[in-house]
């Protein structure tokens, strides 16, 4: 294997990406709440509203990752088609191509 190469084995690759999928769906499904009963202070206000923007941030986050996750599949596709494809030249097909016919 050359210095800087990258080997993808799809089942692996995919094993991963379900893992971080269900688990994206856990981080996503997290809420962050208080009940401040009759406590009127602004401080307490204040915390409410960084709980509401860590919500947010999560469910941002959630989705995030997911795109990547989605980016992670179509690499492992494209590679998928490509190896299906240097896997069915022969080795004259390949040294005419290198040579551009």
């Amino acid at each position: 294997m050359a210095e800087g190469s990258i080997i993808i084995k799809p089942e692996d690759l995919q094993k991963e990406i379900d893992n971080s999928r269900k688990t994206n769906g856990e981080v996503k499904a997290l809420k962050y709440d208080i009940d401040k009963g009759n406590i009127h202070l602004q401080s307490m206000d204040m915390f409410l509203e960084c709980l509401g923007a860590l919500n947010a941030a999560i469910v941002k986050f959630a989705e995030i990752t997911e795109v990547d996750l989605h980016s992670l599949e179509i690499v492992k596709a494209t590679w998928m088609k490509l190896d299906e494809e240097l896997a069915s030249k022969t080795t004259l097909d390949r040294v005419t191509d290198a040579f551009g016919k």
